[in-house]
């Protein structure tokens, strides 16, 4: 009876390591900054720069108007089999400040190329994020005194995202939820990889500055967990009494 009761806490002890390191990708993300012509935009982040609505180091520094990076880095500062290939024009916010951070994610941006959607194109993601994932998409263009609406798509999911006139970004992120902003989500995707096209409206741009994703835990592995410790800690105070 006593093999058995350590046979079984020693499963109860297994099975919680690996929901733990399940639940543990949850802090997990993969980012893009789009930094448009590093000769005039200068916004290339360093590994230590912290940004974005959710926080993370080690963004990847996606140069020029179109161009492609495998081997990205996670918010961990570890390389991934997550690549990344991009299409568009380039383009820059000459009036945000060039300072470290979420001031230098915003500054420089890929856009639509003529009537061409810009588009972004991850794969690999499976070895990162496992189960679902959420993807996060900045835009702030140079519009001056014209709001810029476009539609941004992946897969059926098509989100509207308009940068309002006479705005340019300040530091604070603002989820657009149909009145403006500069950042949209896509919630609990699934798949190793995804491509968002980013169009404009007429008369509009589509601007791309920063793509990011997001682990989401599933809430089963949450919950399991947590059940799991309970288990746990109720066979090991019964044995600790004997």
């Amino acid at each position: 009876m006593a093999a058995t009761k350590r046979c079984l806490r020693m499963g109860l002890a297994i099975g919680l390591c690996a929901c733990a390191a399940q639940a543990a990708r949850g802090g997990l993300s993969v980012g893009i900054n789009f930094v448009g012509k590093e000769s005039i935009s200068f916004s290339s982040m360093d590994s230590a720069e912290t940004a974005g609505a959710e926080p993370q180091a080690f963004w990847n520094n996606a140069k020029s108007g179109s161009g492609s990076l495998s081997s990205l880095l996670d918010s961990a500062g570890r390389l991934t089999a997550v690549s990344v290939t991009w299409r568009g024009d380039w383009g820059f916010l000459p009036n945000v400040p060039n300072d470290p951070g979420n001031l230098r994610l915003m500054r420089g941006y890929i856009r639509n190329l003529g009537t061409d959607p810009a588009t972004v194109t991850l794969t690999g993601l499976g070895t990162v994020f496992g189960g679902t994932y959420d993807v996060l998409v900045y835009f702030d263009g140079a519009n001056q005194g014209t709001a810029w609406a476009a539609d941004y798509r992946i897969g059926a999911v098509t989100l509207r995202g308009t940068d309002p006139a006479n705005t340019d970004f300040t530091g604070a992120f603002i989820q657009d939820g149909g009145a403006g902003g500069n950042y949209l989500r896509f919630e609990n995707l699934q798949g190793p990889g995804f491509t968002l096209s980013a169009a404009p409206l007429p008369g509009s741009m589509a601007a791309i500055n920063a793509v990011q994703v997001v682990h989401t835990p599933e809430p089963a592995t949450v919950g399991l967990l947590g059940a799991g410790l309970v288990v746990f800690r109720l066979i090991h105070h019964r044995a600790r009494r004997r």
